[in-house]
């Protein structure tokens, strides 16, 4: 029996393996179990017979995935099937999987179904281990007012800087219910980080702000759309701060961010995604 242990304890670390047991089940018929930091996410889901809470005491089955240049700028996925001898999937069809059941049928999905107008989520701080991949306040800000009277729900933790305008009565929730709110979003629009897997295992349509950190063809998905900033240095893969970066007001500016701004952010999102939404908040 394979058992697939998770890297670390970021919601993207548990979510990457739902995309390795797939192919282990697609590929071979067999069921995995995986060690995750966030086993409540694999409830239901098929190519996995049990998912148990993640430590530093089991041996993780990817660690020189902690170097991201040994994949040569193979996806992450592609690269653990390689090692555990499956065949290497197509990159345009690597995705996270989740799945809801019974159990998620809860006032918060009643709560939704009460919107009769439509609601865009933004998530937008990073996971702590770097702030290389942090976009700014003050263009999160920005890009809210964009939206004009667009319901917006921000994910996040409880106590993230809360962008202003925004709905933040889900950040903090507990991650199926982040699934469920995603699964309605006509839009999901965060940095690298662990809404991004749970926005493409629910495949609602997600813009996630790269900058120039890493790679998307490493750790993202083909069918979300990746927005690079232009840097000489891209992409690095620092965990420390960017050398090339100056703090200014609290926040760490960096030659990879600085070209992204709200408005081209929207203009995106408007090509992208055109909707009717568009003419009742005309920016």
């Amino acid at each position: 029996m394979t058992q697939l242990v998770a890297n670390g304890p970021g919601i993207g670390d548990s979510m990457v393996l739902s995309a390795i047991s797939h192919e282990f089940l697609a590929q071979r018929g067999e069921q995995v179990d995986v060690v995750v930091a966030h086993p409540e996410l694999y409830e239901n889901n098929p190519s996995v017979r049990s998912a148990i809470g993640w430590s530093m005491d089991y041996p993780r089955s990817l660690p020189e995935l902690d170097d991201q240049n040994v994949t040569k700028g193979e996806h992450n996925v592609q690269y653990a099937c390689r090692k555990f001898g499956l065949k290497v999937p197509d990159w345009k069809t690597i995705r996270p999987w989740f799945f809801f059941g019974i159990s998620d049928i809860t006032p918060l999905v009643k709560h939704l179904q009460q919107w009769s107008s439509d609601y865009v989520t933004m998530h937008p701080q990073p996971g702590p281990w770097t702030r290389n991949k942090d976009w700014y306040r003050d263009s999160w800000s920005e890009l809210s007012l964009l939206f004009g009277e667009m319901k917006i729900y921000q994910l996040g933790g409880s106590e993230d800087w809360k962008i202003p305008g925004t709905d933040p009565r889900f950040m903090g929730a507990p991650l199926r219910h982040v699934c469920r709110v995603l699964a309605g979003s006509e839009l999901h629009i965060c940095p690298v980080t662990g809404t991004m897997h749970l926005a493409a295992a629910v495949q609602t349509p997600t813009l996630v702000i790269y900058g120039g950190r890493e790679k998307s063809e490493v750790t993202g998905y083909a069918y979300q759309w990746r927005l690079h900033g232009e840097a000489s240095c891209s992409p690095c893969w620092l965990v420390n701060p960017c050398p090339y970066g100056s703090e200014i007001n609290g926040e760490l500016r960096k030659p990879c961010m600085d070209p992204i701004t709200a408005q081209s952010v929207f203009e995106i999102i408007k090509e992208k995604l055109p909707h009717a939404l568009w003419t009742a908040n005309p920016h």
